[in-house]
């Protein structure tokens, strides 16, 4: 089997660098940037395949996210649960992978996981659970060191993370019943985890801002304004409708 290369834009200047340098056969958005709806627009104009994290999202999020990819173009469409706690030692409660069969059968479309959590038995249990992708930080050698080093696994790791996932759908398996399982299949739960989750949103997501002077009687416009972090001024769904304003 071959690796596909891809890559997860932050703004719409990263696709058309990624169109002509790279030619993806599909893209990636990261939970940061379900909000980002010149993005979205502008990764569905592609027509290619889009994974899309959901760590943040409402179910209204979510809806509207689905709504902005199919209307510009994009038909393919996976959505991944994920718990952006981002820890060696997660909170098992909060993993709650029942939202993975919930994603598809709410919203019609290909589920998985995205784990950024450390080991490989939380993704073994998504599987097992019905997740058809599982996202993980790999990294060469955890000493190597960097902000995911600690939660990223290693090639070895890897490895044998794909072989128990490929042994679990070869055969009844009782990973289901295992007590990890138990604590993590949890509940259907969309929106931020716990209240760490949801000051992360705020700050990594994006929102408007103006990024150069803008005079007095002067409209916004493309030049003058942009959707980037924190997120916590006006949403980026009001970005189109303010273009143009004085």
């Amino acid at each position: 089997l071959g690796i596909i290369l891809f890559s997860t834009p932050f703004d719409e200047s990263a696709v058309d660098f990624l169109e002509k340098k790279v030619n993806p056969l599909i893209y990636k958005i990261s939970s940061y940037e379900t909000n980002h709806v010149p993005l979205l627009k502008k990764v569905a104009k592609t027509k290619k395949p889009i994974i899309i994290s959901v760590g943040f999202s409402t179910i209204s999020d979510i809806r509207c996210a689905l709504k902005i990819l199919k209307e510009n173009g994009t038909s393919q469409i996976a959505v991944l649960h994920c718990v952006t706690a981002y820890s060696s030692k997660p909170n098992l409660t909060d993993i709650n992978l029942k939202t993975i069969s919930d994603i598809a059968n709410r919203f019609r479309v290909v589920a998985g996981f995205s784990d950024n959590n450390g080991g490989v038995e939380i993704p073994i249990v998504a599987a097992a659970f019905g997740a058809s992708i599982v996202e993980k930080h790999l990294i060469l050698e955890r000493s190597m060191g960097g902000p995911d080093a600690s939660f990223s696994i290693e090639p070895h790791e890897f490895k044998a993370m794909v072989k128990q996932i490929r042994l679990n759908a070869q055969k009844e398996t009782d990973v289901l019943e295992t007590s990890l399982a138990k604590k993590v299949i949890g509940k259907v739960k969309y929106g931020p985890a716990n209240s760490t989750e949801a000051y992360n949103g705020r700050r990594f997501s994006q929102s408007v801002f103006a990024v150069s002077n803008v005079k007095k009687d002067k409209p916004f416009t493309a030049d003058n304004i942009r959707c980037i972090r924190p997120g916590d001024g006006l949403a980026p769904k009001y970005y189109e409708k303010i273009i143009g304003k004085l």
